[in-house]
């Protein structure tokens, strides 16, 4: 799958005035097929209230001649592992759509950020007093030499412990930050056995999901008067590009896309 656009107008579409498009790691792309464990994806994209519901269930939305929500029904009786990636819109709805599948009917919903929480192991530990005891170490002189030398041995000791401290934050930082890097490439996504679909709720996490799939239905086209969205950014991924009927300008879009392929 490509991760450049030949075509500057297409790039332009996608908001830059390069060709080359942002797209996740070779190893997050790896890590996320292995979890799919080959199973077939679709994704539906830029969904709208109404073409969530529509996007599981064919009789429960009116109004459209073909609607998404039967593509996952009936798709899945022949390919049983089916699972079908629904990214809202609004990711903050996503919550509020797993539940609706969940309850409403009878879907195994997922949310994305599930698999995204806990790895932080804090393991850094607390900082060692050993040091500083070592450092109380004073040498009782008699008088007032000695008493000054107490209070050079205290002023050492707690700059060393000072530097102690610092040092132990900056492993902790290091520490921190080979976690975040690894956790690009490796992190732990969420447990999709028995799902039907996979709710993301993670905004920029939606250009890795376009690189596992080979289909993307671009939502905000079902309903009249809707006017679509970009289709651009599937479509550099090597997605085969689907839209509703009311797409709007990016109609005419779609249709250039497949006078080029």
């Amino acid at each position: 799958m490509p991760g450049w656009c030949s075509d500057l107008k297409y790039a332009a579409a996608l908001g830059t005035s390069v060709w080359h498009v942002w797209r996740p790691s070779a190893a997050r792309i790896l890590a996320l097929r292995k979890a799919l464990a080959g199973r077939p994806v679709w994704v539906a994209a830029s969904t709208h209230p109404g073409e969530t519901r529509a996007a599981c269930a064919w009789d429960s939305f009116e109004g459209e001649e073909l609607p998404i929500g039967g593509v996952h029904a009936s798709l899945r009786k022949e390919w049983p592992r089916l699972l079908t990636i629904l990214a809202p819109r609004q990711p903050c709805r996503g919550p509020e759509v797993a539940a609706a599948l969940a309850d409403q009917l009878g879907l195994r919903a997922v949310l994305w950020s599930g698999g995204s929480g806990g790895g932080g192991g804090g393991g850094g530990g607390e900082a060692d007093g050993g040091g500083a005891a070592a450092q109380g170490k004073l040498h009782k002189g008699a008088g007032q030499g000695g008493q000054e030398q107490q209070q050079e041995g205290r002023q050492q000791g707690q700059q060393q412990q000072g530097l102690q401290q610092q040092q132990q934050q900056q492993q902790q930082q290091q520490q921190q930050q080979q976690q975040q890097q690894q956790q690009q490439g490796q992190r732990a996504f969420p447990d999709l056995e028995g799902a039907d679909v996979l709710v993301l709720d993670v905004a920029a996490d939606l250009p890795l999901m376009y690189c596992v799939s080979e289909i993307a239905f671009i939502g905000n086209s079902l309903l009249e008067g809707c006017g679509g969205h970009n289709l651009a950014e599937a479509a550099v991924a090597g997605c085969a590009v689907v839209v509703g009927e009311h797409a709007g300008h990016f109609g005419q879009m779609a249709e250039e896309l497949n006078q080029r392929t």
